[in-house]
């Protein structure tokens, strides 16, 4: 059900369908909404984090289930309401789309986790060892 209703939101937004592959889709999708006005390299961070997470024992094996996996990343908890203020220029897809191939050659980074800082500060971040600031986000790995 989830599934059917991102497809049938992507189709209405025809130019972000990269050649009827879903879950390439679905990645540039999480770019554009998880790293919006980021720079490039916090664009790659967010790819890298989602790559990190499919090798982790911890998280889905596939980049969709981590993707679409519960309360992992905000667009996708209220998806309706996401695409509704999704706002994007060309520039951005294009930007989202170079990250997300810059991100596949370099593979996954350590970091499985990151936050907004300038929106939010977290509980559960507080149990990590090591942070990472790129751009307006945190990333984090290390359990304490």
């Amino acid at each position: 059900m989830f599934k059917s209703l991102i497809i049938s939101l992507i189709v209405s937004s025809s130019s972000l369908c990269l050649a009827d592959d879903f879950t390439a889709t679905l990645e540039v999708l999480n770019c554009l909404q998880e790293a919006r006005g980021e720079s490039l390299e916090g664009k790659i961070a967010v790819y890298r984090t989602v790559y990190g997470r499919v090798e982790s024992k911890r998280y889905p094996s596939s980049i969709e289930a981590v993707i679409l996996a519960p309360k992992q990343f905000s667009w996708t908890n209220d998806i309706t309401y996401s695409m509704d203020v999704l706002t994007y220029t060309e520039k951005d897809l294009i930007e989202c789309v170079k990250a997300k191939e810059i991100a596949q050659k370099r593979g996954p980074n350590k970091f499985l986790h990151y936050y907004a800082h300038n929106l939010v500060e977290p509980v559960w971040a507080n149990k990590y060892t090591e942070k990472k600031i790129i751009g307006n986000h945190t990333f984090l790995k290390g359990v304490k």
